[in-house]
């Protein structure tokens, strides 16, 4: 069959039809690009941004776990080692003072002992601190006879225990002739040890007075106390360092 040629109208709507068909391809094309670009960066903020952000704190968090965990694991192995060895919590003392800067103070140790161990004899240490020098102090003797004598740190320490109807102390050495002395304390830490043996005990007097029955299982306390005076205004003024630090005696 023979076709009749296109007229020129039918040409040119033919040539406007093919024109405008490349024209709605790049459309997709440039939506995809735009959909491509919109996605990569919301895939890099997401993911880089995202990423860093979440992966160091995702990292510190496990750290934190980590270093909370140790603690109580430490603290849980202290306490499974004390179960299975019988061992008792280590003990700190307490104190008070109106000697500025002057303390008794016991560093952790144990304070259970069998009443065995108490009869072989008990060491108990603590230490006397003077932060600074403290000027025109006149320490006083305890017992009752004035025979102590100041020790290291230069104040006179007197030492008892005491509970439950039981007392311990060397609160009877004789009669000494009386001191009296102001002197400067000097500044330092002074170390020292509370020995004991478990019994009751009032001292030595200046008859060889025996000792007594030992203590009972039971709570005590130890008592180590610096009294004496100072002049902190030009006045006399008394003072009391004190340490007190827990004994439980058992079977």
């Amino acid at each position: 069959m023979h076709l009749p040629t296109p007229g020129p109208r039918l040409a040119c709507a033919l040539a406007t039809l093919l024109a405008c068909g490349p024209a709605i391809g790049p459309g997709p094309e440039t939506s995809a690009t735009t959909d491509a670009s919109t996605t990569q960066t919301v895939a890099s903020t997401s993911g880089a941004s995202t990423s860093d952000t979440t992966n160091p704190t995702t990292t510190a968090t496990p750290t934190t776990d980590l270093s909370t965990t140790d603690a109580p694991a430490s603290t849980s192995t202290s306490a499974t080692t004390d179960a299975e060895t019988g061992a008792d919590p280590l003990c700190e003392g307490a104190g008070m003072t109106s000697l500025p800067g002057v303390t008794i103070e016991f560093p952790p140790q144990d304070c259970s002992f069998t009443l065995a161990e108490a009869a072989a004899g008990l060491g108990i240490d603590f230490t006397v601190t003077i932060a600074d020098p403290v000027d025109k102090v006149t320490p006083s003797p305890g017992d009752a006879g004035g025979c102590e004598q100041p020790g290291p740190s230069g104040l006179i320490l007197f030492a008892e225990v005491l509970g439950n109807d039981q007392h311990y102390c060397i609160c009877d050495q004789g009669l000494c002739p009386p001191g009296g002395t102001a002197i400067t304390l000097a500044a330092g830490m002074y170390p020292g040890t509370f020995m004991w043996t478990g019994e009751n005990w009032s001292g030595p007097s200046d008859t060889n007075n025996p000792k007594g029955p030992p203590f009972p299982p039971g709570t005590y306390e130890l008592r180590i106390v610096a009294r004496g005076q100072w002049l902190p205004f030009g006045e006399p003024q008394p003072f009391e360092v004190l340490g007190t630090f827990p004994i439980t005696l058992t079977p």
